[in-house]
């Protein structure tokens, strides 16, 4: 039932009662009394109005209302104990009045509080609907990742489990599930238990496991706290390492059967730059390299960025009989698209405004007689393409203003991270062009696809970075292991910007995998991560700083002695640990 809103009727305070005798059954809601300047003086009292009519009395309607009402601008305001304290409620609107006796005051306000109720009962509703929507979709989320996440709470009862354990234990989720990770561990289905090391010291862990399977698997667990920081929950994540274990124990398995069967290293120093591999996939480019090298034919250099395609350029140029002539490389993508062309074929006297008077010689002409190596092919404007193609076939170019052809004796190498077949069809890179520059195809394929590059690579990363920083770093088996178990999506140029970040921050001569640096940490975890060479400096800063905070708070336990230890004063630590939120 609704509270209507009509307009309220009004009379005069004069008009006698007899006259409103015949009329006022006929009304539905309270009586106004007005003067006669329409002015408000207070509602119709009909006991006291009909009492007065069965005594004969006919007096003026002022000494039959009620002075018992209140002036109010909307319901709204009304508090709780209006309805007792007044029998009516007085609405002004424009020269009428609203007239709302005290029951339906009442009434109104009780239907505020029912659709008040309703509607967070809705919004409880629409939340729960979302939470639950977000649960299923965090679930489907934690389920798609191929390496098994675990989830106990602080006494180790166990509250998830992702369906990759399927793949890692032959067993469902169902069947770790509501049971102890302390009865999983005496039934053997899990042994070395990261999970109860990480519940007794609240700090990180990482170990090999070893399932009933077969597989093995590096675990690393991690506590997770309340805001009391009480022990709340331990998530464990797991990754298949069985390759890499049983690689791992062919290795070492004979010293000299690993020297009898496993691939040559192969290493190439250009300069201060060292190639170094023993893929065979990375060993057979060198070598269809070093074939060619002698040759004048256009290579054409395919590979993600970071790999070394400028190293292999160089290693190219130094192995043809141009070697004692110049090596100039070309960065297209780092050149300014309107400065690109007067930077390769240099420009005339006065061939623009600003131009030096008396010329300039360009990138191909100071690369005469030896190799140009054009980087980042891929970044060259269509417009350039053309005059690129006729330098490549009749080696010989035209500078900015001029008029006159100029013949150079050069080698040219190209390189590129794109698709370049894809640019031709989406008409951005010419295709004569491409087959000029590709007459002889070299690819240096990923990181990830040459494993055994990793430790290679780590162990010389090392070796130069205590030598040119004068520190004495190791890095333990696992953590190699780690870091050789990485995509390494920035390839070679990634690896080293990572142990050099290890070698400049650690404080410790013996590097586990606990003091492995954030980024490293996320890896492990699959999370959305930004790799070094994404990061800003203040973003790495920030990292750097957190990560040695937080090993001085595991080895001191006063701001007094982290603060001694790390060469600064307390209240500097201490406002870094309220900015980092470290405890």
């Amino acid at each position: 039932m609704s509270v209507k809103t009509k307009k309220a009727v009004s009379v005069f305070s004069h008009i006698r009662i007899k006259e409103l005798e015949n009329w006022l059954p006929f009304q539905e809601g309270p009586i106004l009394v007005v003067d006669r300047s329409l002015h408000l003086l207070g509602v119709l009292d009909e006991s006291c109005f009909w009492r007065k009519r069965a005594e004969g009395k006919n007096e003026p309607v002022e000494k039959c209302m009620s002075l018992c009402f209140l002036r109010i601008t909307s319901l709204s305001d009304l508090d709780e104990n209006a309805p007792c304290q007044y029998d009516f409620f007085i609405i002004e609107d424009g020269d009428q009045y609203i007239c709302y006796t005290a029951s339906e005051a009442r009434e109104w306000k009780y239907q505020q509080k029912v659709s008040g109720l309703l509607g967070i009962n809705q919004s409880l509703h629409e939340q729960l609907e979302i939470a639950l929507q977000k649960n299923k979709e965090f679930t489907q989320i934690l389920n798609s990742s191929y390496d098994e996440i675990f989830v106990t709470d602080a006494k180790g009862n166990v509250l998830f489990v992702s369906e990759s354990c399927k793949h890692f234990t032959g067993l469902p989720p169902e069947a770790f599930m509501n049971k102890n990770i302390r009865e999983l561990v005496a039934k053997g289905i899990i042994t070395n238990s990261v999970t109860l090391k990480t519940m007794a010291t609240h700090t990180i862990h990482s170990v090999e496991q070893e399932y009933p399977s077969g597989k093995t698997v590096l675990a690393t667990a991690k506590p997770v706290f309340d805001k009391e920081g009480k022990l709340y929950r331990v998530v464990c994540n797991s990754r298949d390492i069985s390759e890499l274990v049983e690689m791992k124990r062919r290795l070492t398995n004979s010293q000299s059967a690993q020297q009898d069967h496993s691939e040559p290293i192969i290493q190439k120093t250009i300069g201060g730059q060292k190639f170094i591999t023993q893929s065979q996939n990375m060993i057979s480019t060198l070598q269809l390299a070093e074939r060619i090298s002698p040759t004048d034919s256009s290579i054409f250099i395919h590979g993600e960025s970071g790999v070394g395609k400028g190293v292999l350029a160089k290693i190219v140029h130094e192995s043809s009989p141009r070697r004692n002539k110049p090596f100039v490389q070309v960065n297209c993508g780092a050149i300014p698209e309107n400065l690109l062309e007067s930077e390769l074929f240099g420009y005339e006297a006065g061939a623009f405004t600003g131009a030096n008077r008396r010329g300039k010689s360009g990138l191909v002409e100071m690369a005469n007689e030896g190799t140009l190596f054009l980087d980042e092919i891929g970044e060259m404007p269509l417009g350039l393409q053309v005059k690129i193609l006729h330098l490549v076939q009749d080696k010989a170019f035209k500078k900015v203003g001029g008029t006159v052809e100029k013949q150079v004796d050069i080698r040219i190498i190209s390189a590129t991270n794109k698709n370049l077949m894809q640019m031709i069809e989406e008409k951005t890179f010419r295709q004569d062009l491409y087959y000029r520059l590709h007459v002889v195809p070299l690819y240096i394929p990923p990181l990830r696809e040459r494993k055994q590059d990793i430790s290679l690579l780590t162990d010389y990363f090392l070796e130069k970075f205590c030598s040119k920083y004068s520190r004495s770093v190791e890095l333990n088996e696992d953590t190699k292991l780690l870091i050789q178990l990485q995509e390494w999506k920035g390839n070679v140029r990634e690896l080293e910007n990572f142990i050099e970040q290890i070698v400049v921050t650690t404080q410790k001569p013996m590097i586990s995998m606990e003091d492995l640096p954030l980024a490293m940490k996320q890896m492990i975890h699959n999370e959305n991560h930004l790799t070094l060479q994404q990061m800003t400096l203040k973003k790495a800063v920030e990292e750097t700083e957190k990560q040695v905070l937080s090993h001085a708070l595991k080895q001191h336990k006063t701001t007094r002695k982290i603060a001694k230890a790390l060469g600064v004063n307390q209240t500097t630590i201490m406002r870094k640990l309220r900015k980092y939120k470290l405890t």
